[in-house]
């Protein structure tokens, strides 16, 4: 379901930043991001190679988000966002080398 949720609210971004509506695509957005937060920190089990991939996959709804947010000129919250993704990506990548150094 949290897919699902995530996927409708960057389509309702997309659609709003089409016509200009860069408020509406920002909440938008927002709420994809905050899905998405939420799915990621309820994953387990770092061997899954779903874990390495999980951001990636849904990397367009935090492009979308800051690219709406500096276009509104909110260049600290575009920075944040970037900050965000960038931090969870480190995770990620630090959670798989974790993984793949204790495999035998």
């Amino acid at each position: 379901m949290p897919e699902l949720v995530w996927q409708t609210h960057l389509g309702l971004a997309l659609s709003a930043a089409r016509q200009d509506r860069r408020a509406e695509a920002v909440f938008y957005g927002k709420q994809a991001v905050n899905t998405i937060q939420g799915m990621r920190g309820r994953q387990r089990g770092p061997e899954s190679e779903m874990q390495m991939s999980f951001l990636h996959q849904r990397s367009s709804a935090y492009r979308l988000l800051a690219e709406q947010l500096i276009a509104l000129g909110r260049l600290v919250e575009a920075r944040q966002v970037f900050a965000m993704f960038k931090e969870e990506e480190y995770f990620e990548f630090m959670r798989c080398e974790r993984t793949s150094s204790a495999a035998p």
